[in-house]
């Protein structure tokens, strides 16, 4: 009896020293659960956008935020010094589910902690992901080194004794195994594991990571300068579809981007001729983001998105070709819009093409199960873009009214030659915005785009048209446009092209003593662009030429990029053919 009582007082003794030695050890743990359930990290503030903040990425990691935390838009976490600071979700903002992976009361994001501007230490200066072995980025430096006989590219493993480890969040143990580090020249650059894959080169703050990016789907495209897109995707479990990282450095030289794609370069809503022509693309009907369903997690991976690679290569097939001076997009870019649509992602693969030839656009509406909510977000992103003419639009609205001047050849010295419009295919407020500006004299070379064709698209009996013209059907959708087509011929406009009908790419002389209008007036289709089972992708380009004083058009199509087709003249001075 005695003896037992002796074991049974021992058992306690120990369970109690092993509790106490279990909070010692998890305390750290056990503090950062209670901060996160009782005090609620600070929201980032910012004054402007955070690229112009002055804040740098000190630090990137995956965590996982639990049920019981007050918010996982911020949290509390252990900093590579292990006090704890606040974390910042990337993409707090974006309405889709970025998550890496989800779990029994938690779900895991990638965060990011900032380094203020009255702040001192390094930030990171690259990202890289590789679950095995070394990151490609280190791994493409070290053969650099190596290809130039230099020695150091020789070292792999470095111990010194200043050096510091990070935590190894699988075994919450400090792992000196899980750091690769390289020296150049007179500067220590290091890449530290973070988990889950990600890995984070560290340096000067003025070179540092301004900001990061989430996207779904791998197949994201990055052609933003200063932007550089991480080489692998995060995979996530449970989802089909992966995440792709794309981030903003501090410096365009880390690049191999010219200096000619300077983000400033377009700072005026007007159009300068650099030669004596110039080309205009348009592009409509893209329908990106095929197969998507409302639920990621049920949708099967294969062939996810095959029908945007081969159009996104004749965009830029047609550039290749044709240089043009501006790119239009009229509309309909997305395929079954939903709320579970990455729709920057989309975006920015439509664009790739556009940007990384340093080739201004601008956009029109033509996405009528798109809701206000989304017009507003989505249209910000577009004017967010490096090249985007749109953001000298101040309202939520794809109206746009661009100057064709030529070069000017003394300072305040430029000629208006022409004008670019861009309507919204609402009839009225495509009526108001045009009435508002008078007729110049001088701007003869006038064209317009929309999404939406008029009903003079459909004229009665016999009529001059050049090109495909299939879709005949009616038009009452769509409100009389009849005093907005004699507003355009007041105008002086040459012609108005428009997307919406796949089967039609031709252009249609509206005849204005037939249609019992007041001029004539060329109304074309741009043709599809996107993938259309029973439609060849087209595209329409229009060429001003000042020296021959006339505009013309013609297609190109995806089955051969190298020829065109349905050349015709829109409107000459010397033949007078309108």
């Amino acid at each position: 009896m005695f003896r037992n009582r002796r074991i049974l007082l021992y058992a306690r003794r120990f369970f109690l020293v092993w509790i106490c030695f279990l909070f010692i050890t998890s305390w750290s743990l056990i503090q950062r659960h209670l901060k996160n359930w009782l005090v609620q990290a600070p929201d980032l503030k910012l004054s402007g956008s955070l690229q112009d903040t002055g804040i740098k990425v000190r630090d990137v990691r995956i965590s996982k935020c639990y049920s019981w935390f007050s918010n996982c838009d911020a949290i509390w976490d252990y900093s590579l010094q292990d006090d704890l600071v606040t974390w910042y979700r990337i993409d707090m903002g974006k309405m889709q589910d970025t998550s890496i992976g989800q779990g029994f009361g938690w779900t895991s994001y990638v965060y990011w902690q900032p380094l203020y501007p009255n702040e001192r230490g390094s930030a990171v200066v690259d990202l890289a992901l590789s679950r095995n072995g070394l990151p490609l980025g280190l791994a493409n430096e070290r053969y650099n080194k190596i290809k130039n006989n230099d020695i150091d590219g020789y070292h792999v493993h470095s111990n010194t004794d200043n050096e510091f480890y990070v935590k190894d969040d699988s075994s919450n143990r400090f792992n000196p195994d899980m750091k690769w580090s390289a020296k150049f020249g007179n500067h220590l650059e290091d890449w530290f594991w973070r988990g889950d894959g990600i890995w984070c080169k560290y340096g000067r703050r003025s070179n540092g990571i301004k900001e990061i990016k989430a996207f779904i789907g791998e197949d994201f495209i990055e052609s933003r300068p200063m932007w550089k897109e991480m080489v692998h995707c995060l995979h996530r479990e449970g989802y089909s579809k992966p995440i792709s990282i794309s981030f903003q450095k501090s410096r365009l030289d880390d690049f191999t981007y010219g200096k000619e794609k300077d983000l400033s370069q377009i700072s005026e809503p007007s159009l300068v001729m650099k030669r004596a022509d110039f080309k205009i693309l348009q592009i409509s009907d893209l329908h990106f983001g095929r197969h998507i369903v409302s639920d990621s997690r049920k949708e099967k991976p294969d062939s996810i998105f095959r029908y945007d690679w081969p159009n996104v290569q004749f965009i830029h097939s047609v550039i290749r070709n044709e240089r043009p001076d501006l790119a239009v997009i009229t509309g309909h870019i997305f395929k079954d819009f939903n709320k579970n649509l990455d729709y920057e992602s989309q975006i920015l693969k439509m664009v790739s093409p556009i940007i990384s030839n340093g080739i201004p656009f601008l956009f029109t509406w033509g996405e009528p199960q798109v809701t206000t909510e989304f017009k507003v977000n989505i249209l910000n992103f577009i004017k967010s873009l490096p090249f985007c003419l749109n953001k000298f639009d101040l309202k939520n609205s794809t109206y746009l009214m661009l100057p064709l001047l030529l070069p000017a050849k003394t300072p305040g010295s430029q000629k208006q030659i022409g004008t670019i419009f861009a309507f919204d295919s609402n009839v009225t407020e495509s009526y108001n915005f045009l009435d508002k500006f008078p007729r110049s004299p001088q701007s003869v070379y006038n064209l317009a785009f929309q999404h939406l064709p008029l009903h003079e698209y459909r004229p009665q009996g016999s009529f001059a048209l050049i090109g495909n013209y299939e879709q005949k059907g009616s038009l009452d959708y769509i409100p009389h446009t009849k005093a907005f087509r004699n507003l355009l011929g007041e105008k002086d406009i040459k012609a108005i092209s428009c997307g919406h009908e796949h089967g039609n790419d031709c252009c249609v002389l509206s005849d204005g003593k037939q249609q019992n209008l007041k001029n004539n007036m060329w109304l074309c289709y741009g043709g599809v662009t996107g993938y259309d089972q029973a439609y060849e992708s087209k595209v329409r380009i229009f060429k001003i030429d000042t020296e021959k004083n006339d505009i013309t058009s013609w297609k190109r199509s995806i089955k051969d990029t190298s020829k065109v087709s349905d050349y015709q003249y829109i409107w000459s001075r010397t033949l007078n053919t309108q």
